[in-house]
C-alpha cells in the first residue's frame, strides 16, 4: 500500500512538472548557457580577451539555477499567472548572491585585453606594430636536464629539453630556462652534468630563476623507440602540476605530446591565454627531421658546454651538417664553434648559409641566428635586435639581462641602468631589484642602491638573508666598521660562507687593514668547491696584490684565473682576457717584459687572419700599457677599423685621450675624456679620477685639488695612486701637510709592494723631499 501511494506521489510530481513544461524550459536554459558560454569562449580568443570572462559567466549562470527553477516552475503553465510572494524577495537575493560570489571569487582577476600593441624598431630600422601577451598571460618555465637510463639515450639529457623548449616556445606567452642555461648553476652546486639534482635542489633553482613551473623528465630507450615520464611542478609550492608516461617511436611525437599537454593544462587554469593564430610546427620541423642528425647536433653542443671539448664539439656539428644540410639551427651551432675557434672564414660561410634558411622558423629561433650572424663585430646590429627582442617579449627577462651583460661588458653602466629600469617597469622585478642595486652601488649612488636592495629584501627576504649586498652599501656609504659588524654577526652562524668573506676582505682594504683581507681572501680558496669557486678567488686575489704593489703574485693569479677559465670559456676567450693593456701592466711593474712579450708573440702568430684581428688589438694594449704615445697614435690609424667594431664608438675618444696626454695636448685630452664618459657609462668618480691624472701632468694642480671635492675619497680609498696624484697636485702648490698625509696612505698601502715597484719608489722619494 505504501508503495503504491509513493508511486502514486511520484507520478503526480512528474505530471505536475509536466504540465508546468518545466523540463523543456530547463533545458533551453542549460542549451542556451552553453551557447552564450561558447559564443563568450569564441569571442574572447578571437579578439584576445580575458579568458576570466568564460568563467564569470559560466559561474554566474550557475549560481542563479536555483531561480531559475523557481521561475520556470511557476510561470511554466500556459496562460496568466501572478508573481508569487516568495519569488519577490528570492529571485533578486538570489540574483544579488551570484553577482558577489562572481565579484568576490573572480574580482581580481584582469578582464581586459590579453594582448598589449608595442611598436617596435628591428636592426635595419624597419618599424611595425605587433600584440604582445600582457605578463599575467605570460609563463617561465625551467626545464630539467633528464634522468637517461639505457644505450645511446646520452644525446637527450640536455637535448630533450632543448627540444621541447624550441617546441613550447613557438607561442610567446611562455619562456623557458633549459639545461644549457642551468649548467653555471648545477657548477655552482658543486655537481657535474652528468649528475642529478635533487628535488630541493630542482626548486631551488627555479626559484632563483623566478620561475612558475619546472619540468622533469626521465627518458628510456625500448625496443620500438622511446619512453618518457614527464613530470611537472609548481615552484610556488613544488606541488605536481602533471604527470604522463608517454611512448612512441620517434623522440619528436614524444615532444610534440608533452608541448601540446602542457600548454593545454596552462591555457585550462589561464596561466596563458589561449590563441587560435598561433603558428605551432611539429618538433621535427624546429631543428632538424633527421634523428642521425638531430643526434650529431646534440652531442656536438654537450661537448662544447659540459666537455670543453671544442675539436670534438666540431667534429659532431660537421657530422650533423653532412646528414642535414638545410638545417639552420645545425648551422648556426656551426658557426659558434667556427667562431670559438677563430676560423673567420668558415664562420661566415656557414652564418650566410644559416641565415639564408632562416624563413619559417618560429621567430625567436630566427631572431637567435641573427644575433650569431652578427657576431663577433657588429654590436649595434646585436644591441638592435636585443631591443626589438625586449619589445616583442617582453615578458622574456632572458633579453633584458643579456642586453645589461653587453653593456656592462662595455663599461656602459648607465645604459645598463637604463635596461634594467624598463625591466622592472616590464614587470621583472626579482633579480632585477638587485642587479639595479649593484649597478647603482658601481656608479657610487648609495641612496638609490640601498633603495632597490631593500625593495628585493622586502620582496624575497629569504633571498636576501643570503645574500651579503647590504655589506656592499654600507662600505658604497662610507660605513665601514658598520659593514665589518654586521659581516661579523653573519658569520657566526655561517663561519665559512665565501660571500661573506669576499664582503669582509673589501671591507678590511677600505680601513686600510691589509692583511686582515688577504687572510680573507686566501680563507675563500681554501673553502671552495668548485672551478668556478677557485676563478672568483684568483681574480679577486688579482686585484688585491696589484692594489698592493705586489705584481710578481698577481701575474701568478692572472695566469691561473687564465688556466681555470679554459674550464668554462673557448681557447680565444681566455687569451683575450690577458691582452688587455691593464693585465699587461701586471706583467711590466713585475719586471717582466720578456715574459709579456714572448706571450703576445704567441698570441698574434695563433690568431693571426681570424675572427678579430688579435694581433692590432694585442700591439695598441702593448702601446698603450708601456705609455708609448707615437707608437698607439701610429697604430690607431690603421686598427680603427677593428677597434670601433669591436667595442663601437666607445673606444675611440679613450685613444685620442691618451695620445693627447703625449702630445701635451691636455685641454684636448680633458675633452676626449668627457667624451669617453658620456659614452662609455663609467662612474662619475673614475672619469674625474683620470681628469685629475691629466691635470697633474699639466701641472694645474688646482683643478685637482677642485675635482677631490667632487670625487668621493670612499670609492678610491685603498688606491695608492689616488692618494699619490692628491700628493703631488699638493706638493706643487707647496702644502707640504696635505701632501704628506697623502704620502702617508700611499706608505700604508704599498707597504708590501715589490722593491722595483715605481710608484713605491717615487714615494719614497717626494717623503725625502718633502722633510
Amino acid at each position: 500500500m505504501a508503495e503504491v501511494q509513493l508511486q502514486s506521489e511520484s507520478e503526480g510530481i512528474f505530471s505536475n512538472l509536466k504540465e508546468r513544461r518545466f523540463f523543456p524550459f530547463l533545458f533551453s536554459y542549460i542549451l542556451g548557457g552553453f551557447t552564450i558560454i561558447q559564443l563568450v569562449e569564441w569571442v574572447t580568443k578571437r579578439y584576445a580577451y580575458s579568458p576570466y570572462w568564460t568563467d564569470a559567466i559560466f559561474l554566474f549562470l550557475l549560481l542563479i539555477l536555483p531561480a531559475v527553477v523557481l521561475f520556470i516552475y511557476h510561470h511554466g503553465k500556459p496562460g496568466p499567472d501572478n508573481w508569487m510572494p516568495v519569488e519577490k524577495w528570492f529571485i533578486p537575493l538570489n540574483l544579488l548572491i551570484a553577482i558577489a560570489a562572481v565579484w568576490f571569487g573572480l574580482g581580481g582577476k584582469d578582464f581586459g585585453s590579453t594582448v598589449q600593441e608595442v611598436k617596435v624598431v628591428d636592426e635595419d630600422g624597419v618599424e611595425s606594430v605587433r600584440e604582445v601577451p600582457k605578463a599575467a598571460y605570460s609563463q617561465k618555465v625551467v626545464i630539467m636536464p633528464s634522468v637517461i637510463e639505457g644505450d645511446d639515450v646520452d644525446w637527450l639529457r640536455s637535448g630533450f629539453g632543448i627540444l621541447l623548449s624550441h617546441d613550447l616556445e613557438q607561442d610567446n606567452a611562455i619562456y623557458t630556462n633549459t639545461p644549457l642555461a642551468l649548467r653555471e648553476k648545477t657548477l655552482d652546486m658543486g655537481l657535474g652534468f652528468d649528475e642529478d639534482l635533487s628535488f630541493k635542489q630542482k626548486l631551488e633553482t627555479a626559484r632563483k630563476n623566478y620561475a612558475s613551473y619546472f619540468l622533469d623528465s626521465k627518458i628510456t630507450k625500448t625496443a620500438q623507440g622511446y619512453k618518457v615520464f614527464v613530470e611537472a611542478f609548481t615552484t610556488s609550492d613544488g606541488k605536481e602540476f602533471f604527470s604522463e608516461e608517454i611512448e612512441a617511436s620517434s623522440i619528436y611525437e614524444i615532444v610534440d605530446q608533452v608541448s601540446s599537454r602542457f600548454k593545454e593544462l596552462l591555457i585550462s587554469d589561464h596561466s596563458i591565454m589561449a590563441k587560435e593564430d598561433v603558428v605551432d610546427l611539429p618538433a621535427s620541423e624546429l631543428i632538424t627531421s633527421n634523428e642521425d642528425a638531430l643526434k650529431a647536433y646534440f652531442r656536438s653542443i654537450n661537448m662544447a658546454a659540459y666537455d670543453r671539448d671544442f675539436q670534438g664539439s666540431i667534429s659532431f656539428a660537421e657530422k650533423a651538417k653532412e646528414i642535414d644540410g638545410q638545417s639552420p639551427m645545425i648551422l648556426d651551432q656551426l658557426s659558434k664553434l667556427y667562431m670559438s675557434a677563430n676560423m673567420a672564414e668558415k664562420k661566415a660561410e656557414v652564418s650566410e648559409q644559416a641565415l639564408d634558411l632562416i624563413d619559417g622558423l618560429p621567430e625567436r629561433q630566427a631572431l637567435e641566428i641573427k644575433k650569431s650572424y652578427y657576431l663577433p663585430a657588429e654590436f649595434s646590429k646585436i644591441f638592435d635586435l636585443l631591443e626589438y627582442q625586449i619589445k616583442l617579449y617582453p615578458n622574456d627577462y632572458n633579453n633584458y639581462e643579456e642586453l645589461i651583460g653587453y653593456r656592462k661588458l662595455f663599461g656602459a653602466n648607465l645604459l645598463a641602468i637604463d635596461v634594467a629600469e624598463r625591466a622592472v617597469a616590464a614587470g621583472h622585478r626579482g633579480k632585477n631589484l638587485l642587479t639595479l642595486s649593484e649597478l647603482y652601488n658601481s656608479q657610487g649612488d648609495s641612496e638609490k642602491a640601498l633603495k632597490y636592495f631593500d625593495e628585493f629584501s622586502e620582496e624575497f627576504p629569504e633571498r636576501a638573508k643570503e645574500l651579503n649586498q647590504k655589506s656592499s652599501l654600507l662600505i658604497g656609504a662610507g660605513r665601514f666598521q658598520e659593514a665589518l659588524d654586521y659581516l661579523e654577526e653573519k658569520s657566526i652562524g655561517d663561519p665559512n660562507n665565501r660571500s661573506i668573506l669576499f664582503s669582509k676582505a673589501d671591507a678590511f682594504k677600505k680601513l686600510l687593514k691589509f692583511s686582515e683581507a688577504e687572510k680573507s681572501l686566501k680563507k675563500t680558496l681554501r673553502l671552495g668547491n668548485t672551478v668556478s669557486d677557485s676563478i672568483a678567488s684568483y681574480a679577486q686575489l688579482m686585484i688585491f696584490y696589484s692594489g698592493q704593489g705586489r705584481f710578481s703574485e698577481a701575474v701568478e693569479a692572472s695566469k691561473t684565473v687564465k688556466n681555470l677559465n679554459l674550464k668554462f670559456i673557448p681557447e680565444m676567450a681566455a687569451e683575450l682576457q690577458q691582452i688587455n693593456w691593464q693585465n699587461m701592466m701586471l706583467y711590466i711593474n713585475a719586471g717582466r717584459t720578456e715574459e709579456l712579450e714572448t706571450m703576445l708573440d704567441r698570441i698574434k702568430s695563433t690568431y693571426e687572419g681570424g675572427m678579430l684581428d688579435l694581433p692590432c688589438f694585442v700591439d695598441i694594449n702593448y702601446s698603450i700599457a708601456r705609455e708609448d704615445y707615437a707608437e698607439t697614435e701610429r697604430l690607431y690609424q690603421s686598427c680603427e677599423e677593428a677597434l670601433i667594431a669591436s667595442d663601437g664608438q666607445r673606444i675611440v675618444p679613450l685613444i685620442k685621450c691618451f695620445v693627447a696626454q703625449g702630445n701635451k695636448q691636455y685641454d684636448e685630452a680633458i675633452k676626449h675624456i668627457t667624451e669617453f664618459a658620456t659614452t662609455s657609462g663609467l662612474p662619475d668618480f673614475m672619469i674625474d679620477y683620470s681628469k685629475m691624472n691629466i691635470y697633474n701632468k699639466a701641472e694645474k694642480y688646482e683643478e685637482v685639488i677642485k675635482l677631490r671635492s667632487e670625487v668621493s675619497d670612499i670609492k678610491l680609498l685603498e688606491l695608492a695612486d689616488y692618494h699619490f696624484q692628491l700628493a703631488k697636485a699638493y706638493k706643487g702648490l707647496d702644502k707640504k701637510d696635505e701632501a704628506n698625509e697623502q704620502l702617508d696612505f700611499c706608505s700604508k698601502i704599498l707597504a708590501n709592494a715589490d722593491d722595483s715597484y715605481w710608484q713605491a719608489l717615487e714615494v719614497k722619494e717626494m717623503i725625502a723631499e718633502l722633510q
